[in-house]
């Protein structure tokens, strides 16, 4: 049986969010208000899921492990700070933009932005290369189970919704159905509702049959 890797769903939502914001910032022409505003709009969810990515994992995830193994995500946790660090950054640049701003400087903001990107992406490799190996092999799956449950009820919904958008599309069919099967079960009606309008903004319909 396929354990249960609680990095995955995330990272999978966080690298097609970076892909989604990179491959804009690309093509935004700086000197349009219209595309700086839809830049800044992307870039604020990809900045929204990174923070709360981060508390959680710090907290769900990394604790449980650093309680059985002291000190095992300290190299992690260290490079959470200078990430983050780094995103204050980039997003204090990118609010500053109104549409007035000289495609040189918007290239200056992609270069950073991209260099941001391939950072994260080393991290989150690192984190499944090393923190998560060590999770699996200390704590069980009943509680990392008990963990994604504790990190799903204690999350603003804005906050989930947006997890939804990302994740969904970047996972398995058959990783989605469980999910959502027990989201269904356990949501009032509107919230259910609510889901299944993002998640039909974003995926097929024959995917989305499939996983409901």
């Amino acid at each position: 049986m396929d354990r249960l890797r609680p990095l995955d769903p995330p990272h999978k939502g966080i690298r097609n969010a970076f892909s989604q914001v990179s491959l804009l910032a690309g093509r935004t022409d700086f000197a349009n208000p219209e595309e700086v505003r839809q830049l800044q709009t992307a870039a604020a969810e990809l900045f929204t899921i990174l923070r709360d990515h981060k508390n959680q994992e710090d907290l769900f995830i990394f604790s449980p492990l650093d309680q059985r193994v002291p000190g095992a995500t300290d190299d992690e946790r260290a490079q959470h700070v200078l990430l983050h660090t780094e995103l204050d950054v980039l997003e204090s640049a990118l609010a500053s933009f109104d549409g007035t701003q000289t495609n040189d400087e918007g290239h200056a903001f992609v270069l950073g932005l991209s260099g941001f990107h391939g950072r994260y992406l080393i991290h989150m490799e690192s984190e499944e290369a090393h923190a998560e190996p060590l999770l699996l092999e200390h704590v069980t799956d009943d509680e990392m189970a008990a963990d994604q449950g504790a990190i799903m009820a204690q999350m603003p919904f804005e906050t989930l919704l947006l997890w939804f958008k990302y994740i969904v599309p970047a996972r398995r069919i058959a990783d989605n159905r469980q999910v959502l099967a027990g989201f269904v079960a356990a949501a009032p009606p509107e919230a259910v509702a609510a889901a299944m309008n993002v998640l039909a903004s974003v995926e097929t319909p024959e995917r989305l049959k499939a996983m409901t």
